[in-house]
């Protein structure tokens, strides 16, 4: 089983709770990606035991990483030549601030029937349509895989409530506005904070998408674990973030910032940084 680091926690929790063995690739922007799940499914193979299952996902929580048609063409070719299975997790499908649409595992270069051989893409209501909490989501690709999904989900619950399926349809069929707004909204925020914080003395970068900006600590600060300057951010500056330990051992010495206040409230979020940064 092949999972990110760091990642969205349960890419890499639900494999290690299932019984799997998880090798991690890295997922940081300064390495690209197919190169990094190539180095991740060799790890595997030298201990004897091929991958299965490679999981994926740009744009990427936590990192804000996205990726381009070719370098996900790349990562996706790298997994067909393994032999394994692909999930992809298109949770953020609309929130690349570089493109309307990310890319899709089909349609990123290669054709799409030969992806379905092996790949799966995942789709969430909770982040396009502002639909959090009424867990709608649906999966595209391959028929053994979903069919799995479907025979374990027919043991969990007897289907989502209708009503939540019908809004979720209309949404799909009628809210391209509002989806259009929630990206302009995040993007706005990221460039807000991320300037924000330069200004207040921490050098980072925007997200190339996602609601999340992440942070690698600055340098007065890192002498601290990740949890420690979450600590001290929420105690000193008042102001709450994820400490990166929390997304796996490749976040620590990272923060993450999500994208949900409004841009009076991230600018006076900067300024309480700024003094405390200033405080050292």
């Amino acid at each position: 089983m092949i999972a990110p680091d760091p990642s969205y926690p349960i890419h890499r929790g639900a494999p290690l709770i299932a019984g799997a063995e998880v090798v991690t690739y890295r997922a940081h922007e300064d390495v690209p990606p197919g190169e990094a799940v190539a180095e991740a499914l060799q790890k595997a193979r030298a201990r004897g035991t091929p991958a299965k299952l490679v999981i994926a996902n740009y744009p990427q929580n936590p990192t804000g990483r996205a990726a381009s048609h070719g370098e996900l063409a790349d990562l996706v070719g790298v997994v067909a030549k393994s032999g394994a299975f692909l999930l992809h997790d298109l949770a953020y499908a609309d929130f690349d601030f570089s493109n309307r649409y990310a890319p899709s595992i089909f349609n990123c270069g290669l054709p799409a029937a030969e992806v379905a051989r092996f790949g799966v893409e995942a789709f969430s209501m909770s982040k396009s349509y502002n639909m959090p909490g009424w867990r709608i989501a649906f999966l595209a690709g391959n028929q053994r895989l979903i069919g799995a999904l479907a025979h374990l989900k027919s043991y969990m619950d007897y289907g989502t409530f209708a009503p939540l399926q019908y809004a979720a349809a209309w949404a799909l069929a009628n809210g391209d506005k509002f989806v259009d707004d929630i990206r302009e909204l995040y993007q706005e925020r990221a460039v807000s904070l991320s300037s924000g914080l330069r200004a207040a003395g921490w050098d980072v970068k925007e997200p190339q998408g996602t609601m999340f900006l992440w942070a690698r600590l600055p340098p007065e600060w890192q002498h601290l674990t990740s949890l420690e300057a979450g600590v001290r951010l929420l105690e000193q500056a008042k102001v709450a973030v994820s400490p990166g330990s929390g997304f796996g051992p490749g976040g620590e010495g990272y923060v993450r910032f999500a994208l949900v206040e409004e841009r009076e409230r991230i600018l006076q979020a900067c300024e309480r940084i700024g003094k405390e940064l200033r405080a050292q």
